[in-house]
């Protein structure tokens, strides 16, 4: 995660899920400043909830966020 957490807010798991159900999410601006505006447009474009506007898994791969810094990128390996 960019940020360290879910860009879905509420004061409970059900409120979070209904967030997540409604697709109504937001950049907190102190914790997302330092991520780039390409970033975000790729995140925002993957959790639209309409599923005909959703970006594609193949045009996730394209957006320039990606082919930017695909060298850049780090994976993090959680231990089991």
């Amino acid at each position: 995660m960019l940020c360290g957490y879910p860009p879905f807010n509420g004061e409970n798991d059900k409120e979070i899920l209904e967030a997540v159900k409604r697709g109504k999410f937001q950049f907190e601006e102190s914790d997302w400043e330092h991520i780039s505006k390409e970033a975000q447009d790729l995140i925002k474009l993957m959790l639209n909830k309409d599923h005909i506007n959703r970006i594609s898994g193949e045009d996730c791969l394209l957006h320039p966020w990606l082919t930017n810094n695909i060298g850049r990128i780090k994976v993090s390996k959680r231990k089991a």
